[in-house]
């Protein structure tokens, strides 16, 4: 686990230029003027399943109608996150969606500058059928992928980039118009509804009593902010969550924004407002430039599975944290 330093500033505002994104946009596909059913894909929706997008950018539009979706992406790290972009309408939008994580130089020059690649090998075409909530990819002249685990990273981004139109309640996935296993040894899905993100290895995970939890964490280039899937012991309360993100991850390649030692002393929220209460470890937050807004918007990310909450406030032993950052 990394930490951050003063040579990262410049990367912390860049993170938090994406999440000033977020906020204006919500989390989830959709736009104003909800396109109707098209052809065998589905809608555009504006009610999304599953975990919130933490990262939205904007894909250049040549103008006219568009949809709002959210693809999942993998990150130069390798690591699964959802990226809202605005997709221009066509008829057959989820499959335009999916087009978009294919691995060919048009979409690589507009996401390599932003940390993010597709996983669908070049080369490939899409062929989409879904009826009655059930959607079927044939992956059709798709090449060996390099192992089992660029294969499962591949499979878990169309399977929660379509699982995102409420059209779609689960996916099935072909290769080469066969099913069974993959020649790296994956078996093909069946019927797989959302996939759980980048989790932690974890003895807790086959326990009776764990519990799932998504935690946000910025790359150690502080450009994007990758949700990570914990396994915890007993109930995954306000109080359990702050203290996982607090606490970090051994991950690599990803950065903890709070200082090391930092415990958390109490947690509520109040009027959309979470009182975060911290011992004195962290004030030391302040003395890396950026480090203070950047722990507040990870914990306004991971904090949004318990409801609408729109801002965060750190107390130390009680006291509210200020810093000359905010003078």
């Amino acid at each position: 686990m990394k930490k951050y330093n003063k040579t990262s500033a410049m990367s912390v505002l860049a993170f938090l230029m994406l999440f000033l994104i977020l906020f204006i946009y919500g989390c989830g596909n959709g736009d104003t003027d909800s396109p109707e059913p098209v052809g065998t894909d589905g809608a555009c929706t504006a009610n999304p399943t599953g975990s919130p997008a933490p990262i939205v950018t904007e894909s250049p539009s040549p103008g006219g109608r568009t949809c709002m979706a959210t693809i999942y992406f993998s990150s130069d790290e390798g690591y699964l996150l959802p990226v809202t972009l605005a997709i221009p309408w066509e008829e057959g939008i989820a499959r335009a969606c999916l087009n978009k994580l294919i691995k060919n130089d048009s979409n690589r020059l507009e996401f390599q500058q932003r940390g993010i690649v597709g996983v669908i090998p070049d080369g490939t075409t899409i062929e989409l059928n879904i009826r009655d909530g059930h959607a079927t990819v044939n992956l059709a002249g798709i090449t060996r992928l390099a192992s089992a685990e660029e294969e499962q990273r591949m499979f878990t981004a169309i399977i929660n980039t379509l699982t995102r139109f409420g059209s779609i309640d689960d996916v099935t996935i072909l290769m080469n118009g066969q099913a069974g296993t993959t020649p790296n040894g994956n078996p093909l899905p069946v019927q797989q509804g959302e996939v759980r993100l980048n989790i932690e290895d974890s003895d807790i995970a086959t326990s009776g009593n764990a519990e799932a939890v998504t935690l946000y964490f910025p790359n150690s280039a502080g450009s994007l902010a990758i949700p990570i899937t914990r396994y915890i012991s007993g109930d995954a309360d306000l109080y359990a969550l702050m203290s996982n993100l607090v606490s970090g991850t051994e991950l690599p390649n990803l950065v903890n924004c709070f200082p090391e030692g930092t415990m958390v002393l109490g947690a509520v929220i109040d009027n959309g407002i979470l009182m975060l209460n911290l011992s004195s470890d962290f004030a030391s937050v302040g003395d890396t430039p950026g480090l203070l807004e950047l722990a507040k918007e990870t914990v306004l990310l991971t904090v949004q599975e318990y409801g609408a909450v729109d801002e965060v406030t750190f107390l130390v032993n009680g006291v509210e944290y200020s810093s000359s950052a905010e003078e």
